[in-house]
């Protein structure tokens, strides 16, 4: 699962760097030729479909290790061995997913909790504990970017236009319209940046809500199964809709904050362990 995850995020940052070439050569189109701009328009063209490509490859990585860690999250959380039917899909269907598979057995889930719903919430509340911070600080870096590079796309499109003057040879306000569309090729360029901002910030958002209703179901002492059944059961489906939905978090954002949320949840995970053991011990399970 680390693997599909590592090669989707490296998929990924391959798309936006040629995006992101595609931009700022549109950008620096000013005062070419015609042929420059005629040659230029076919390399984007090219780009784009490679960017296309790459987009698709990181999804699809993306989308395997999303399956393999729904299944590892419910076998996590019930105590249960993955169905073989469903693991042999994946190695069949995800090269080199029987190798990350055997590297992410014991990498995710500690909750202490016997089998169950209870568990699962536990489960869900340690995902969303670090997806929430992880998705807000990938928000910020694309609002960062998309807010400033349709600022500089803006300014030099008003420009192009500007430089187009009334009354002169319709030859060369052709030429300045060619500039003007090569400009507008930025503005489609960063459309990938602004739908990771918004992807990520649904993320952030659905993350800081289930995580709030997990840790408030987790603090119904006397709640009945069907009860934490209900509550559990929806809170996941809509963290693995938002999960679905969104891109995997950028690997510079993780280890900014890594050490941080380790930390944080080693905080919780003590204070958790202590109130289950005294729970066990109190009931005599």
């Amino acid at each position: 699962m680390n693997h599909e995850f590592s090669v989707a995020k490296w998929l990924r940052l391959g798309m936006l760097a040629i995006q992101a070439g595609i931009a700022v050569g549109s950008l620096m189109a000013t005062g070419r030729s015609e042929q420059w701009l005629g040659l230029y328009g076919v390399l984007v063209l090219v780009l784009a479909s490679v960017s296309l490509w790459l987009k698709r490859a990181s999804d699809r990585r993306y989308q395997c290790a999303e399956k393999y860690r729904r299944l590892l999250f419910f076998s996590k959380s019930n105590d249960e061995e993955i169905p073989a039917h469903q693991l042999a899909v994946i190695i069949a269907d995800y090269k080199d997913a029987d190798r990350s598979i055997t590297l992410s057995e014991e990498e995710y889930y500690d909750s202490q909790e016997l089998p169950g719903y209870r568990r699962m919430l536990e489960n869900l509340q340690e995902s969303t504990f670090y997806s929430r911070k992880l998705a807000s600080s990938s928000a910020a870096v694309f609002q960062f970017v998309s807010v400033v590079g349709f600022g500089i796309s803006f300014v030099y499109l008003l420009l192009a236009a500007l430089r187009a003057t009334p009354g002169a040879a319709s030859v060369e306000n052709l030429r300045h319209a060619a500039e003007i569309s090569t400009k507008l090729i930025a503005f489609a360029a960063l459309g990938s940046y602004f739908d990771l901002w918004s992807n990520f910030a649904t993320l952030e958002r659905t993350s800081d809500r289930v995580y709030d209703d997990a840790s408030a179901a987790l603090l119904k002492v006397n709640a009945e199964d069907v009860e934490l059944a209900k509550d559990s059961l929806r809170l996941v489906s809509t963290y693995d809709c938002a999960l679905a939905a969104s891109a995997p978090i950028p690997t510079v954002v993780w280890l900014f904050h890594r050490t941080a949320l380790q930390k944080g949840w080693s905080a919780i995970k003590a204070k958790r362990v202590n109130t289950t053991t005294q729970s066990r011990f109190r009931t005599g399970v």
